[in-house]
């Protein structure tokens, strides 16, 4: 299982980083582990006109993994999406994206969080990445 959760924040991570180097902003997205092993990207495209809420998309995707993982379609998934994170208490929140994995082997899996920021907003840094234990109320809280 330590493997499969390693694809999906492989993948969720080079993804995420791709995404904030074209557009500086992350959508969200997840990624999915078939039952043969495989990660594939499963997205949500919007209209030009209308962009929906990150939260709106989070939800669409969120239900849609969560019956293919239900169903037994897939192992596991893994939700990527934008948050703010105050990494310390005397500075402003940090942009950051968490990886949130559903896997059938373990539902107790922490958040994965990886703060980033722009230099110059041509330079991506990442700061020190870290997981959270889950909880009821931290799942798909802070997003923006």
């Amino acid at each position: 299982m330590e493997d499969d959760v390693q694809k999906l924040l492989d993948f969720s991570f080079d993804f995420a980083k791709d995404i904030l180097l074209d557009t500086n902003d992350i959508y969200p997205f997840a990624s999915v582990l078939t039952n043969k092993g495989e990660v594939r990207h499963v997205g949500f495209q919007g209209d030009e006109d209308h962009e929906p809420k990150a939260s709106d998309v989070i939800e669409v995707i969120h239900q849609y993994c969560e019956d293919q993982f239900t169903e037994g379609l897939i192992q596991a998934y893994a939700l990527t999406y934008e948050v703010s994170v105050e990494l310390e208490t005397k500075i402003d929140p940090s942009d950051a994206f968490v990886v949130d994995i559903m896997h059938t082997a373990d539902a107790e899996l922490p958040l994965y969080y990886f703060p980033f920021k722009f230099i110059g907003d041509v330079k991506l840094e990442f700061g020190e990445s870290f997981a959270v234990k889950r909880e009821e109320n931290n799942q798909f809280e802070n997003f923006d």
